[in-house]
């Protein structure tokens, strides 16, 4: 994102995906995120999109003041149901794919650019509903790339191996990605990097 963007970029940073934590924990998570990207040279802000929910929103012209948007990791369905709860998930498309702004994400957030959610359910509850947050269980991602990202793989995350099983026998196209990792997207490349 560094090299895509450059220092002093404008970063909307989703954390949605931290909503099942409590309100402590969640805050810490939170500023160790945005301390981390703030540390890497981005205008980090936080964008909690509990208060858009339910209600028209101009995603467009929010995104105006920015340069990108990175969605953070904790559990992919919260940051599925978020997104759309909120209206975002098919303007942050659009946006994305028009080249108005760049996509960055870790654990939940990268799997979020992926077509779907198989095998996540291995290692993220997909039956969490923090308070606001409705049901049924989201399994589409956001589609920004055409194969399937692994995070966390040879870590701790436990859900790792069993989603690569999944996706294999679904026949699904993937990349592991460990924690030291990147998976990048510029126009026709991709690469995977560390």
């Amino acid at each position: 994102m560094v090299r895509l963007l450059g220092r002093g970029a404008r970063l909307a940073v989703v954390t949605n995906a931290k909503d099942y934590k409590t309100d402590e924990e969640r805050q810490a998570s939170v500023s160790e995120v945005l301390t981390f990207l703030s540390e890497l040279g981005f205008a980090a802000t936080e964008l909690d999109l509990r208060p858009y929910f339910d209600q028209p929103n101009d995603w467009a012209a929010y995104f105006n003041d920015y340069d990108g948007v990175w969605l953070a990791g904790g559990n992919t369905f919260v940051l599925r149901r978020a997104l759309d709860a909120a209206g975002l998930s098919g303007p942050l498309t659009e946006l994305v794919r028009s080249g108005g702004l760049r996509y960055g994400g870790e654990s939940a957030g990268a799997i979020m650019a992926t077509p779907g959610l198989t095998g996540v359910q291995y290692g993220d509850d997909p039956d969490v509903l923090p308070e606001g947050y409705a049901a049924p269980t989201p399994w589409q991602g956001l589609a920004l790339v055409e194969t399937y990202l692994v995070p966390h793989f040879s870590s701790n995350w436990d859900g790792a191996a069993e989603m690569v099983v999944a996706l294999e026998a679904d026949g699904k196209p993937y990349r592991t990605l460990t924690d030291d990792q990147a998976f990048v997207v510029e126009d026709e490349r991709m690469e995977r990097l560390g």
